[in-house]
């Protein structure tokens, strides 16, 4: 028995279209992408099955801001690649590994003993020494006189080349002023050195401490070292720079002259005084003889002399 009820579809056609058609689905969502575009959520899951994500979707990750080798980038950027990591989160790893990296240096900076000279060092500064005083220029032997008039102080040369001084070694007064304690202990070795030289080869003992000092017995010259030796002997504390020159030799006649007179404590101040007193006989003659030169130069005829 037919139902009686009316039917919702008049025509048979319209149920055949209604079953055949598939039902609307929901319209492709947009989302943020990575780096700012607007990308459909079927674009993100195409992504999916892109075979290396990460390379297109990760730019070069900016290494001047890391502190990280370059052996250590690499890694990681191949082990963000196996795990299709997006930049951001490179980018955090990136920072951590770096916070890592320096609280270590931090921890091993601290636990460092303090600075001190090392031996290779004190042998540098030693070389220094003996070629400020040794230098036929010097002209000041002792006191800070010598670190602001002779040509090579050692003071500045120390800072100048370094050696084995850590970076911020100006920035530390104490570390400073352990180098300059080495540059004075080194100067003074260097003076009793020389000195000590020159004693032995007149045969004169320096006295030792309280006792009443001994003069040099010049009666015996015909057995003092030759001055071609002594500049020899005390050219050895200049190693491979040494060269026997006539002023060298003239400089050493000099120490050996002072000592001979004042061989007592005031050696060094003598001899200052000395090398000043011959300088400033030097400028007299030349103030004398540059005006009288001069004048010679106003009647001298080149033309006459090249004919």
């Amino acid at each position: 028995m037919a139902s009686s009820s009316p039917s919702r579809f008049s025509e048979p056609n319209e149920v055949d279209d209604l079953m055949n058609s598939s039902p609307m689905g929901p319209s492709p969502r947009a989302t943020q992408g990575p780096r700012g575009t607007i990308r459909r959520r079927d674009q993100l899951e195409d992504d999916e099955t892109d075979p290396n994500p990460f390379a297109r979707r990760m730019p070069p990750l900016n290494l001047r801001a890391a502190t990280l080798n370059q052996s250590d980038l690499a890694d990681l950027q191949n082990f963000a690649r196996s795990k299709k990591l997006k930049r951001e989160h490179v980018e955090d790893i990136v920072k951590f590994m770096n916070l890592a990296t320096l609280k270590e240096v931090r921890r091993i900076a601290t636990s460092q003993p303090p600075w001190a000279p090392s031996k290779d060092f004190v042998t540098n500064v030693r070389a220094l020494c003996y070629g400020a005083l040794l230098s036929t220029s010097a002209r000041a032997y002792k006191g800070t006189t010598l670190t602001s008039n002779v040509s090579a102080s050692p003071n500045k040369i120390v800072f100048e080349r370094r050696f084995d001084l850590p970076s911020n070694i100006r920035t530390i007064p104490a570390d400073e002023a352990k180098v300059t304690k080495v540059i004075t202990d080194q100067m003074s070795d260097a003076r009793s050195g020389i000195k000590k030289d020159i004693a032995a080869s007149v045969n004169h003992k320096p006295p030792k401490a309280n006792a009443k000092p001994t003069k040099p017995n010049l009666d015996d010259a015909d057995q003092h070292m030759g001055l071609k030796q002594l500049a020899e002997n005390i050219g050895r504390h200049l190693g491979s720079r040494f060269e026997l020159t006539a002023g060298f030799c003239a400089r050493v006649a000099l120490l050996r002259s002072v000592y001979m007179e004042f061989h007592e404590k005031n050696f060094w101040d003598k001899l200052e005084d000395k090398i000043e007193e011959y300088h400033f006989k030097a400028r007299r003659k030349l103030e004398e003889w540059h005006p009288a030169r001069l004048q010679e130069d106003k009647h001298w005829d080149l033309q006459k002399h090249l004919r």
